[in-house]
């Protein structure tokens, strides 16, 4: 590694009580070097300096000048200060992905208290270049007893370094065993093998994994009776989280209502009493980095009336690709208590049937179907479906009535009339009121219940001839 100038300071003693220290002179390998006063009280320091191209492996030696307080007379006490012995723990700091140097990296040296290298005749505590063998660096640091060195035996004196353009760091360094730890932003950080010197290291060389810092992914599932569970992945790059509420799909965490802040540790959150309470909510989950935020997907909740009454009938949607029954009969379990299921079919204008267990048409059913279901009698209020807030769209059928959900991601159609001005060529729109077992009827322009909905409405729309194939049509 480069070497710097290797300042010494020491405080100067002498042996008998009645003299006191004068002066100092530095002495390292033949030369001589002026050593300045710094205090006088309680006893004086002094300090020196060898010039960097100077320093080598060899004791370090100070010649403290004695005078005696009653005959003014002078000696001279030699004091062994250290044994400078140097050898290079140097190295790069690269990408481990690309190979590239990582430029200003965070580099922190520290020595194995008490540990020894290797020699030629013993093993000691630590591996050397010599006696490493062909796999190279491979002992792991004890980092319980790692310390950081005295300035005093490692060139330069100046730790933690930063790598350089090169990706380079190096020290030169006492007799020991010693690692480095390195840390960068943007990667997880390392820890070196443990290296002992002499002879010299010249390859403790470090690859940084960098971090995939992406959002988090987000997930949903009951979690017994009425509870929802919140599941999400985790990295060691996030340093907390915040979960994140709203009424409305495809929300902003700004629009949202924080609902919790939770530590690094956290990887799920638990809400409870929101199955079946007849609200949607929508969720996600932020991230937070050192810099920057993470927003997840979306997940959601959403609740359909069910009217109890036996042979009443309510009309639910199905709006989670995630959480979709395949069939009939699977839906009906979903739901249960049930005394029918009618699919619309929008060729045939004719609906499918099936009552359970087994009775008509086990048809299947998918994500964004609208589907009647007629009870069979007591049972819970709400059906409730969890699931990945997604876009949903429609191909309809000109002419022809048509079962369909507000899209997930339209909130911006709270109206019939909303609804009617952004569906070209509808000609009127029903909702189906469950507590009255009637239709609350709207006709372009402007006749009828101009009916309030919500994303994951169920209406049924009949179109003009004119109408669209695929809605909504600016997706």
């Amino acid at each position: 590694g480069a070497r710097s100038d290797l300042v010494v300071k020491i405080v100067a003693t002498c042996p008998n009580a009645n003299e006191e220290p004068t002066g100092a002179v530095l002495k390292h390998n033949g030369q001589s070097y002026p050593m300045y006063a710094l205090s006088s009280t309680p006893l004086p320091d002094f300090e020196g300096v060898i010039p960097a191209a100077e320093v080598t492996d060899g004791p370090v030696e100070a010649d403290i000048i004695c005078r005696n307080t009653g005959t003014g007379a002078e000696t001279t006490e030699t004091d062994r200060v250290a044994e400078i012995r140097l050898f290079d723990p140097s190295g790069f700091v690269t990408d481990a992905v690309t190979g590239d140097p990582i430029v200003g990296a965070t580099v922190t040296l520290y020595q194995e208290d008490g540990w020894l290298p290797d020699t030629a005749e013993t093993t000691r505590d630590c591996r050397t270049v010599e006696t490493r063998g062909f796999s190279g660096w491979t002992q792991a640091a004890d980092e319980g007893i790692g310390m950081l060195p005295d300035a005093l035996f490692i060139e330069p004196d100046t730790n933690p370094q930063l790598t350089n353009s090169e990706g380079r760091y190096g020290w030169d360094v006492a007799a020991g065993c010693w690692y480095v730890t390195v840390a960068a932003s943007g990667y997880f950080s390392q820890t070196s093998p443990v290296v002992g010197v002499p002879p010299e290291v010249t390859d403790l060389d470090i690859a940084l994994t960098p971090i995939n810092v992406s959002a988090p992914k987000l997930t949903i599932i009951r979690s017994g009776g009425s509870n929802i569970q919140l599941m999400w992945t985790t990295n060691p790059a996030y340093t907390g989280f915040v979960v994140h509420r709203s009424d409305t799909p495809f929300f902003t965490p700004n629009e949202g209502t924080k609902q919790q802040e939770l530590p690094i540790s956290a990887s799920s959150s638990t809400h409870a009493g929101v199955v079946g309470d007849g609200n949607s909510y929508f969720y996600q989950v932020v991230a937070l980095t050192d810099d920057q935020s993470l927003t997840s997907n979306e997940v959601g909740k959403i609740d359909y009336a069910i009217n109890r009454t036996a042979g009443a009938y309510s009309l639910i949607a199905l709006p989670f690709a995630s959480d979709t029954p395949v069939d009939a009969a699977s839906l009906a379990t979903h739901i249960g208590n049930v005394g029918s299921l009618l699919k619309w079919n929008p060729a045939t204008q004719t609906f499918r049937f099936f009552a359970p267990p087994s009775i008509g048409d086990n048809f299947a059913v998918a994500a964004s179907d609208v589907i009647f279901v007629s009870s069979a009698g007591s049972g819970t209020p709400y059906t409730t479906f969890i699931g990945k807030v997604e876009r949903n769209e429609y191909n309809l059928t000109p002419n022809r009535y048509n079962f369909i959900a507000i899209p997930l991601q339209r909130s911006d159609l709270p109206t019939a009339t909303a609804v009617a001005t952004d569906l070209d060529n509808l000609a009127s729109l029903l909702s189906w009121n469950t507590n009255t077992q009637a239709f609350r009827f709207f006709a372009v322009p402007n006749i009828g219940d101009n009916f309030s909905l919500a994303p994951g409405a169920p209406v049924i729309g009949q179109l003009t001839n004119q109408g669209p194939i695929r809605w909504p049509s600016d997706e």
